[in-house]
């Protein structure tokens, strides 16, 4: 449950190389004891669960700590990755911070269009899944934050009208 504090911790201190090393030291550590868990055939299936849920956002967190190390192939590898274990594991918060995440390493590799597409799902998942998931504040975020990426995303293609549009 701290691991969205722990990210926040970085991001408002401006620790981006010790957050990568950090979440990469976490993500290994996470995908290591559930693919132990998932070989044990005694293991509980909610165990197994709880750590692909875990890993779900684990990798979404740590995809998006690249950005700053511009391993953008990586950053969208991680992303889609937490997008698919989120998916199958009813991670709602690794799926949408993938889909965000994704959203920008598309940018970075000048994918703009798909870029923009990843962040209007962004919002799409939100309103699916905030009903149900009212207090998880990485949702909160992500609702605002889609919204001024794809607002970068209007101006990039001279949307300046568009741009005004994602800010209000």
């Amino acid at each position: 449950q701290a691991i969205y504090g722990w990210w926040q911790f970085f991001q408002f201190h401006g620790l981006e190389a010790e957050a990568c090393q950090s979440f990469a030291l976490a993500l290994e550590g996470v995908r290591r004891q559930t693919a132990r868990l998932a070989a044990n055939a005694e293991a509980d299936a909610e165990y197994v669960l709880f750590g692909q849920r875990l890993l779900a956002k684990l990798l979404a967190i740590h995809a998006d700590t690249l950005f700053a190390q511009g391993r953008d192939e990586e950053m969208a590898a991680q992303a889609r990755e937490a997008i698919r274990l989120g998916e199958a594991s009813g991670s709602v918060e690794g799926e949408v911070f993938g889909t965000f995440v994704l959203g920008r390493a598309l940018q970075e590799l000048n994918q703009h269009r798909a870029a923009g597409d990843s962040w209007r799902q962004t919002l799409q998942l939100i309103q699916a899944y905030q009903p149900s998931h009212p207090d998880s504040e990485l949702l909160h975020d992500l609702n605002w934050m889609a919204y001024v990426w794809l607002r970068g995303d209007a101006l990039h293609f001279g949307d300046d009208a568009g741009g005004r549009a994602y800010m209000v």
